[in-house]
């Protein structure tokens, strides 16, 4: 045999083939439980039977089930079986509580079998083709299968793109990421947001109209003020929830958030119009990952460098949808700066020190207090001590030093704050 041409690279496979330069597909694993089965979680496969293909890399591999369970000091059985199709047959069966397959197979076969997508993704790889290591005829396969992968590439209808989307159901890494009901979701955000620009407009035109009796006018005023802040705390509301109903992982990190920036702002003595701020963009600050593939927001391991990038684009989508708000304070600038740090080593513009709003360095420190300190699928949680530890050794060179001096004295004064240990 010459080529082969669908193989995961690990390193112990490159010292028996070579393989080539352009990956032809990124894939990963993931876990399907039979019907009935409450396994959401990598810790919900404690006790469990676990169908397997035996010898694949996903088992036995460096990121492999095996491992990972290992990791987490998990106790269950597998089951090997020489074909994914067994593997789901197993659990279709309920003779196997869970099964492993590929992302590819998954999303091709799914829906023939009763069995239940879980969100435990793991073991993320590269697809490439892999040639016996033959010095007389393999450096001219390599050169010309990656000249030929480069070109399709290129084109985002040639039959590379085609055949991806028929066979593997896998959309082209070129290609728009934000899924149709997505749109959907934007638009009707935007159209809520006229809305309520236009409602705002109305009503107060109608209260300067109604009456010219001034006591009068003051009562009607006050009412749709009212009225107008308890709609724009609804979308807020409606808004925060809507990446974390994708999300299970992070269900009430946003709210953690919140209640954290706001405890810091106070005992910063910021004004109590920036505290309102902050309120606001903590609630929303993480709504651009309605654009990143709920598959990747829930994969209980490290993320691939395009898996990351599209994680780091979720700042930029959300002050795109806020931008059409209009708040009465910076919103979408706050939320678009959350991820950026003192050193200009964050994103998505990479700004530095002061370029950075108060109100994005408040919640930067609370983000990254939370996230430390509550589980998340692909580790457990790693404590407040440890979450502390972290800003106070880069005080000022990632983190606002008068956030992190104030998150430090909160906790010092005997600050409960409740996390996520687990799912």
């Amino acid at each position: 045999m010459d080529i082969m041409p669908d193989v995961s690279y690990t390193e112990e496979r490159s010292k028996l083939y070579d393989f080539s330069n352009e990956i032809v597909l990124a894939s990963w694993s993931r876990v399907y439980a039979r019907e009935g089965a409450d396994i959401q979680s990598i810790l919900d496969l404690e006790g469990k039977n676990i169908a397997v293909l035996r010898g694949s890399v996903n088992v036995e591999g460096p990121d492999g089930i095996k491992v990972l369970v290992a990791g987490f000091g998990i106790n269950c059985t597998f089951t090997e079986l020489d074909s994914y199709t067994k593997v789901f047959e197993l659990v279709e069966s309920k003779k196997a509580d869970a099964g492993v397959t590929n992302k590819d197979f998954g999303n091709r076969y799914e829906t023939d079998f009763d069995v239940q997508r879980t969100a435990i993704m793991f073991q993320p790889s590269h697809i490439q083709f892999a040639f016996p290591k033959k010095p007389s005829l393999t450096p001219y396969l390599i050169e010309r299968i990656d000249y030929h992968m480069k070109e399709l590439k290129k084109d985002r209808d040639s039959i590379y793109y085609r055949l991806l989307e028929k066979w593997l159901v896998v959309k082209p890494e070129e290609k728009p990421v934000i899924a149709g009901w997505v749109k959907w979701a934007l638009a009707g955000i935007g159209g809520l947001a006229l809305l309520l620009g236009g409602g705002s407009f109305i009503l107060r035109s109608q209260v300067r109209s109604k009456t010219e009796d001034l006591g009068q006018e003051v009562t009607e005023r006050v009412r749709a003020e009212k009225k107008l802040e308890r709609m724009l705390e609804g979308v807020i509301q409606a808004l925060g929830r809507t990446t974390e109903m994708r999300d299970p992982y992070t269900a009430g990190h946003q709210q953690r958030v919140t209640e954290l920036a706001c405890a810091v702002a106070e005992q910063m003595k910021v004004s109590p119009e920036q505290i309102e701020a902050i309120r606001i963009a903590s609630l929303m600050h993480d709504i651009g990952k309605i654009s990143v593939p709920a598959d990747i927001l829930s994969k209980p391991s490290r993320l691939t460098d395009i898996e990351f990038g599209l994680i780091k684009a979720h700042p930029q989508t959300a002050y795109d949808i806020l931008k059409e708000i209009d708040f009465p304070w910076p919103v979408a600038d706050i939320v678009l700066q959350h991820h950026e740090r003192m050193d200009g080593s964050g994103y998505p513009q990479g700004l530095k020190g002061d370029e950075i709003l108060l109100e994005a360095r408040i919640i930067a420190v609370a983000d990254v207090v939370e996230a430390m300190a509550s589980h998340r699928p692909y580790r457990p949680a790693l404590g407040i001590d440890e979450a502390l530890g972290e800003i106070r050794k880069n005080k000022g060179r990632l983190y606002g030093p008068q956030a992190v001096e104030a998150c430090l004295r909160l906790f010092d004064e005997g600050l409960e704050f409740e996390v996520s240990a687990t799912t």
